[in-house]
């Protein structure tokens, strides 16, 4: 992994990076210490931060202590099921597939755990719960895409 993100700096010099971890589909897992040293050798001016996948909202605490990636690496969930309870214990944000079909209830979902308010979070993040779910029963973008011509936001669903 350390590698080719080395690799992939070196041929797009001018482009930041966004580390991905997402064990359940490529069957590896970039720890807290990979990715330190991904920062290390690629530099913290080009590693920008990472989308966290595996659902483990305890790494937050991991990814924060290692001192690689300093108080300006950003962590964004990148799962739409835990990514309130990965706020909530410190992440950024999340890159989300649910905000494709509810964005104004995600935004306010986000809003509330970056402040800290977890009984907001509950409160709106309860009934998504079935949708974060569900949009994963196919790969993505399938059942987002097909979410949303049925709510009349797209004409097609077709995939590639």
């Amino acid at each position: 992994m350390v590698e080719f993100y080395e690799g992939l700096s070196s041929r797009v010099p001018d482009v930041p990076i966004v580390l991905y971890n997402v064990p359940g589909r490529t069957g590896c897992d970039m720890t807290a210490a990979t990715a330190g040293e991904i920062v290390k050798r690629v530099g913290i001016d080009k590693v920008i931060g990472m989308k966290e996948a595996s659902g483990d909202v305890s790494r937050v605490a991991d990814y924060r202590k290692e001192p690689s990636l300093g108080e300006d690496f950003m962590l964004w969930s990148g799962d739409d099921d835990t990514g309130a309870d990965f706020v909530l214990k410190g992440g950024d944000g999340i890159i989300s597939v649910s905000a494709n079909l509810v964005p104004q209830v995600m935004q306010n979902i986000m809003t509330a755990a970056l402040s800290g308010d977890a009984a907001t979070v509950a409160t709106l993040n309860g009934p998504l719960k079935t949708l974060h779910n569900d949009i994963f029963c196919q790969p993505n973008p399938i059942p987002t895409k097909w979410a949303l011509q049925k709510m009349g936001l797209i004409e097609s669903c077709e995939c590639r």
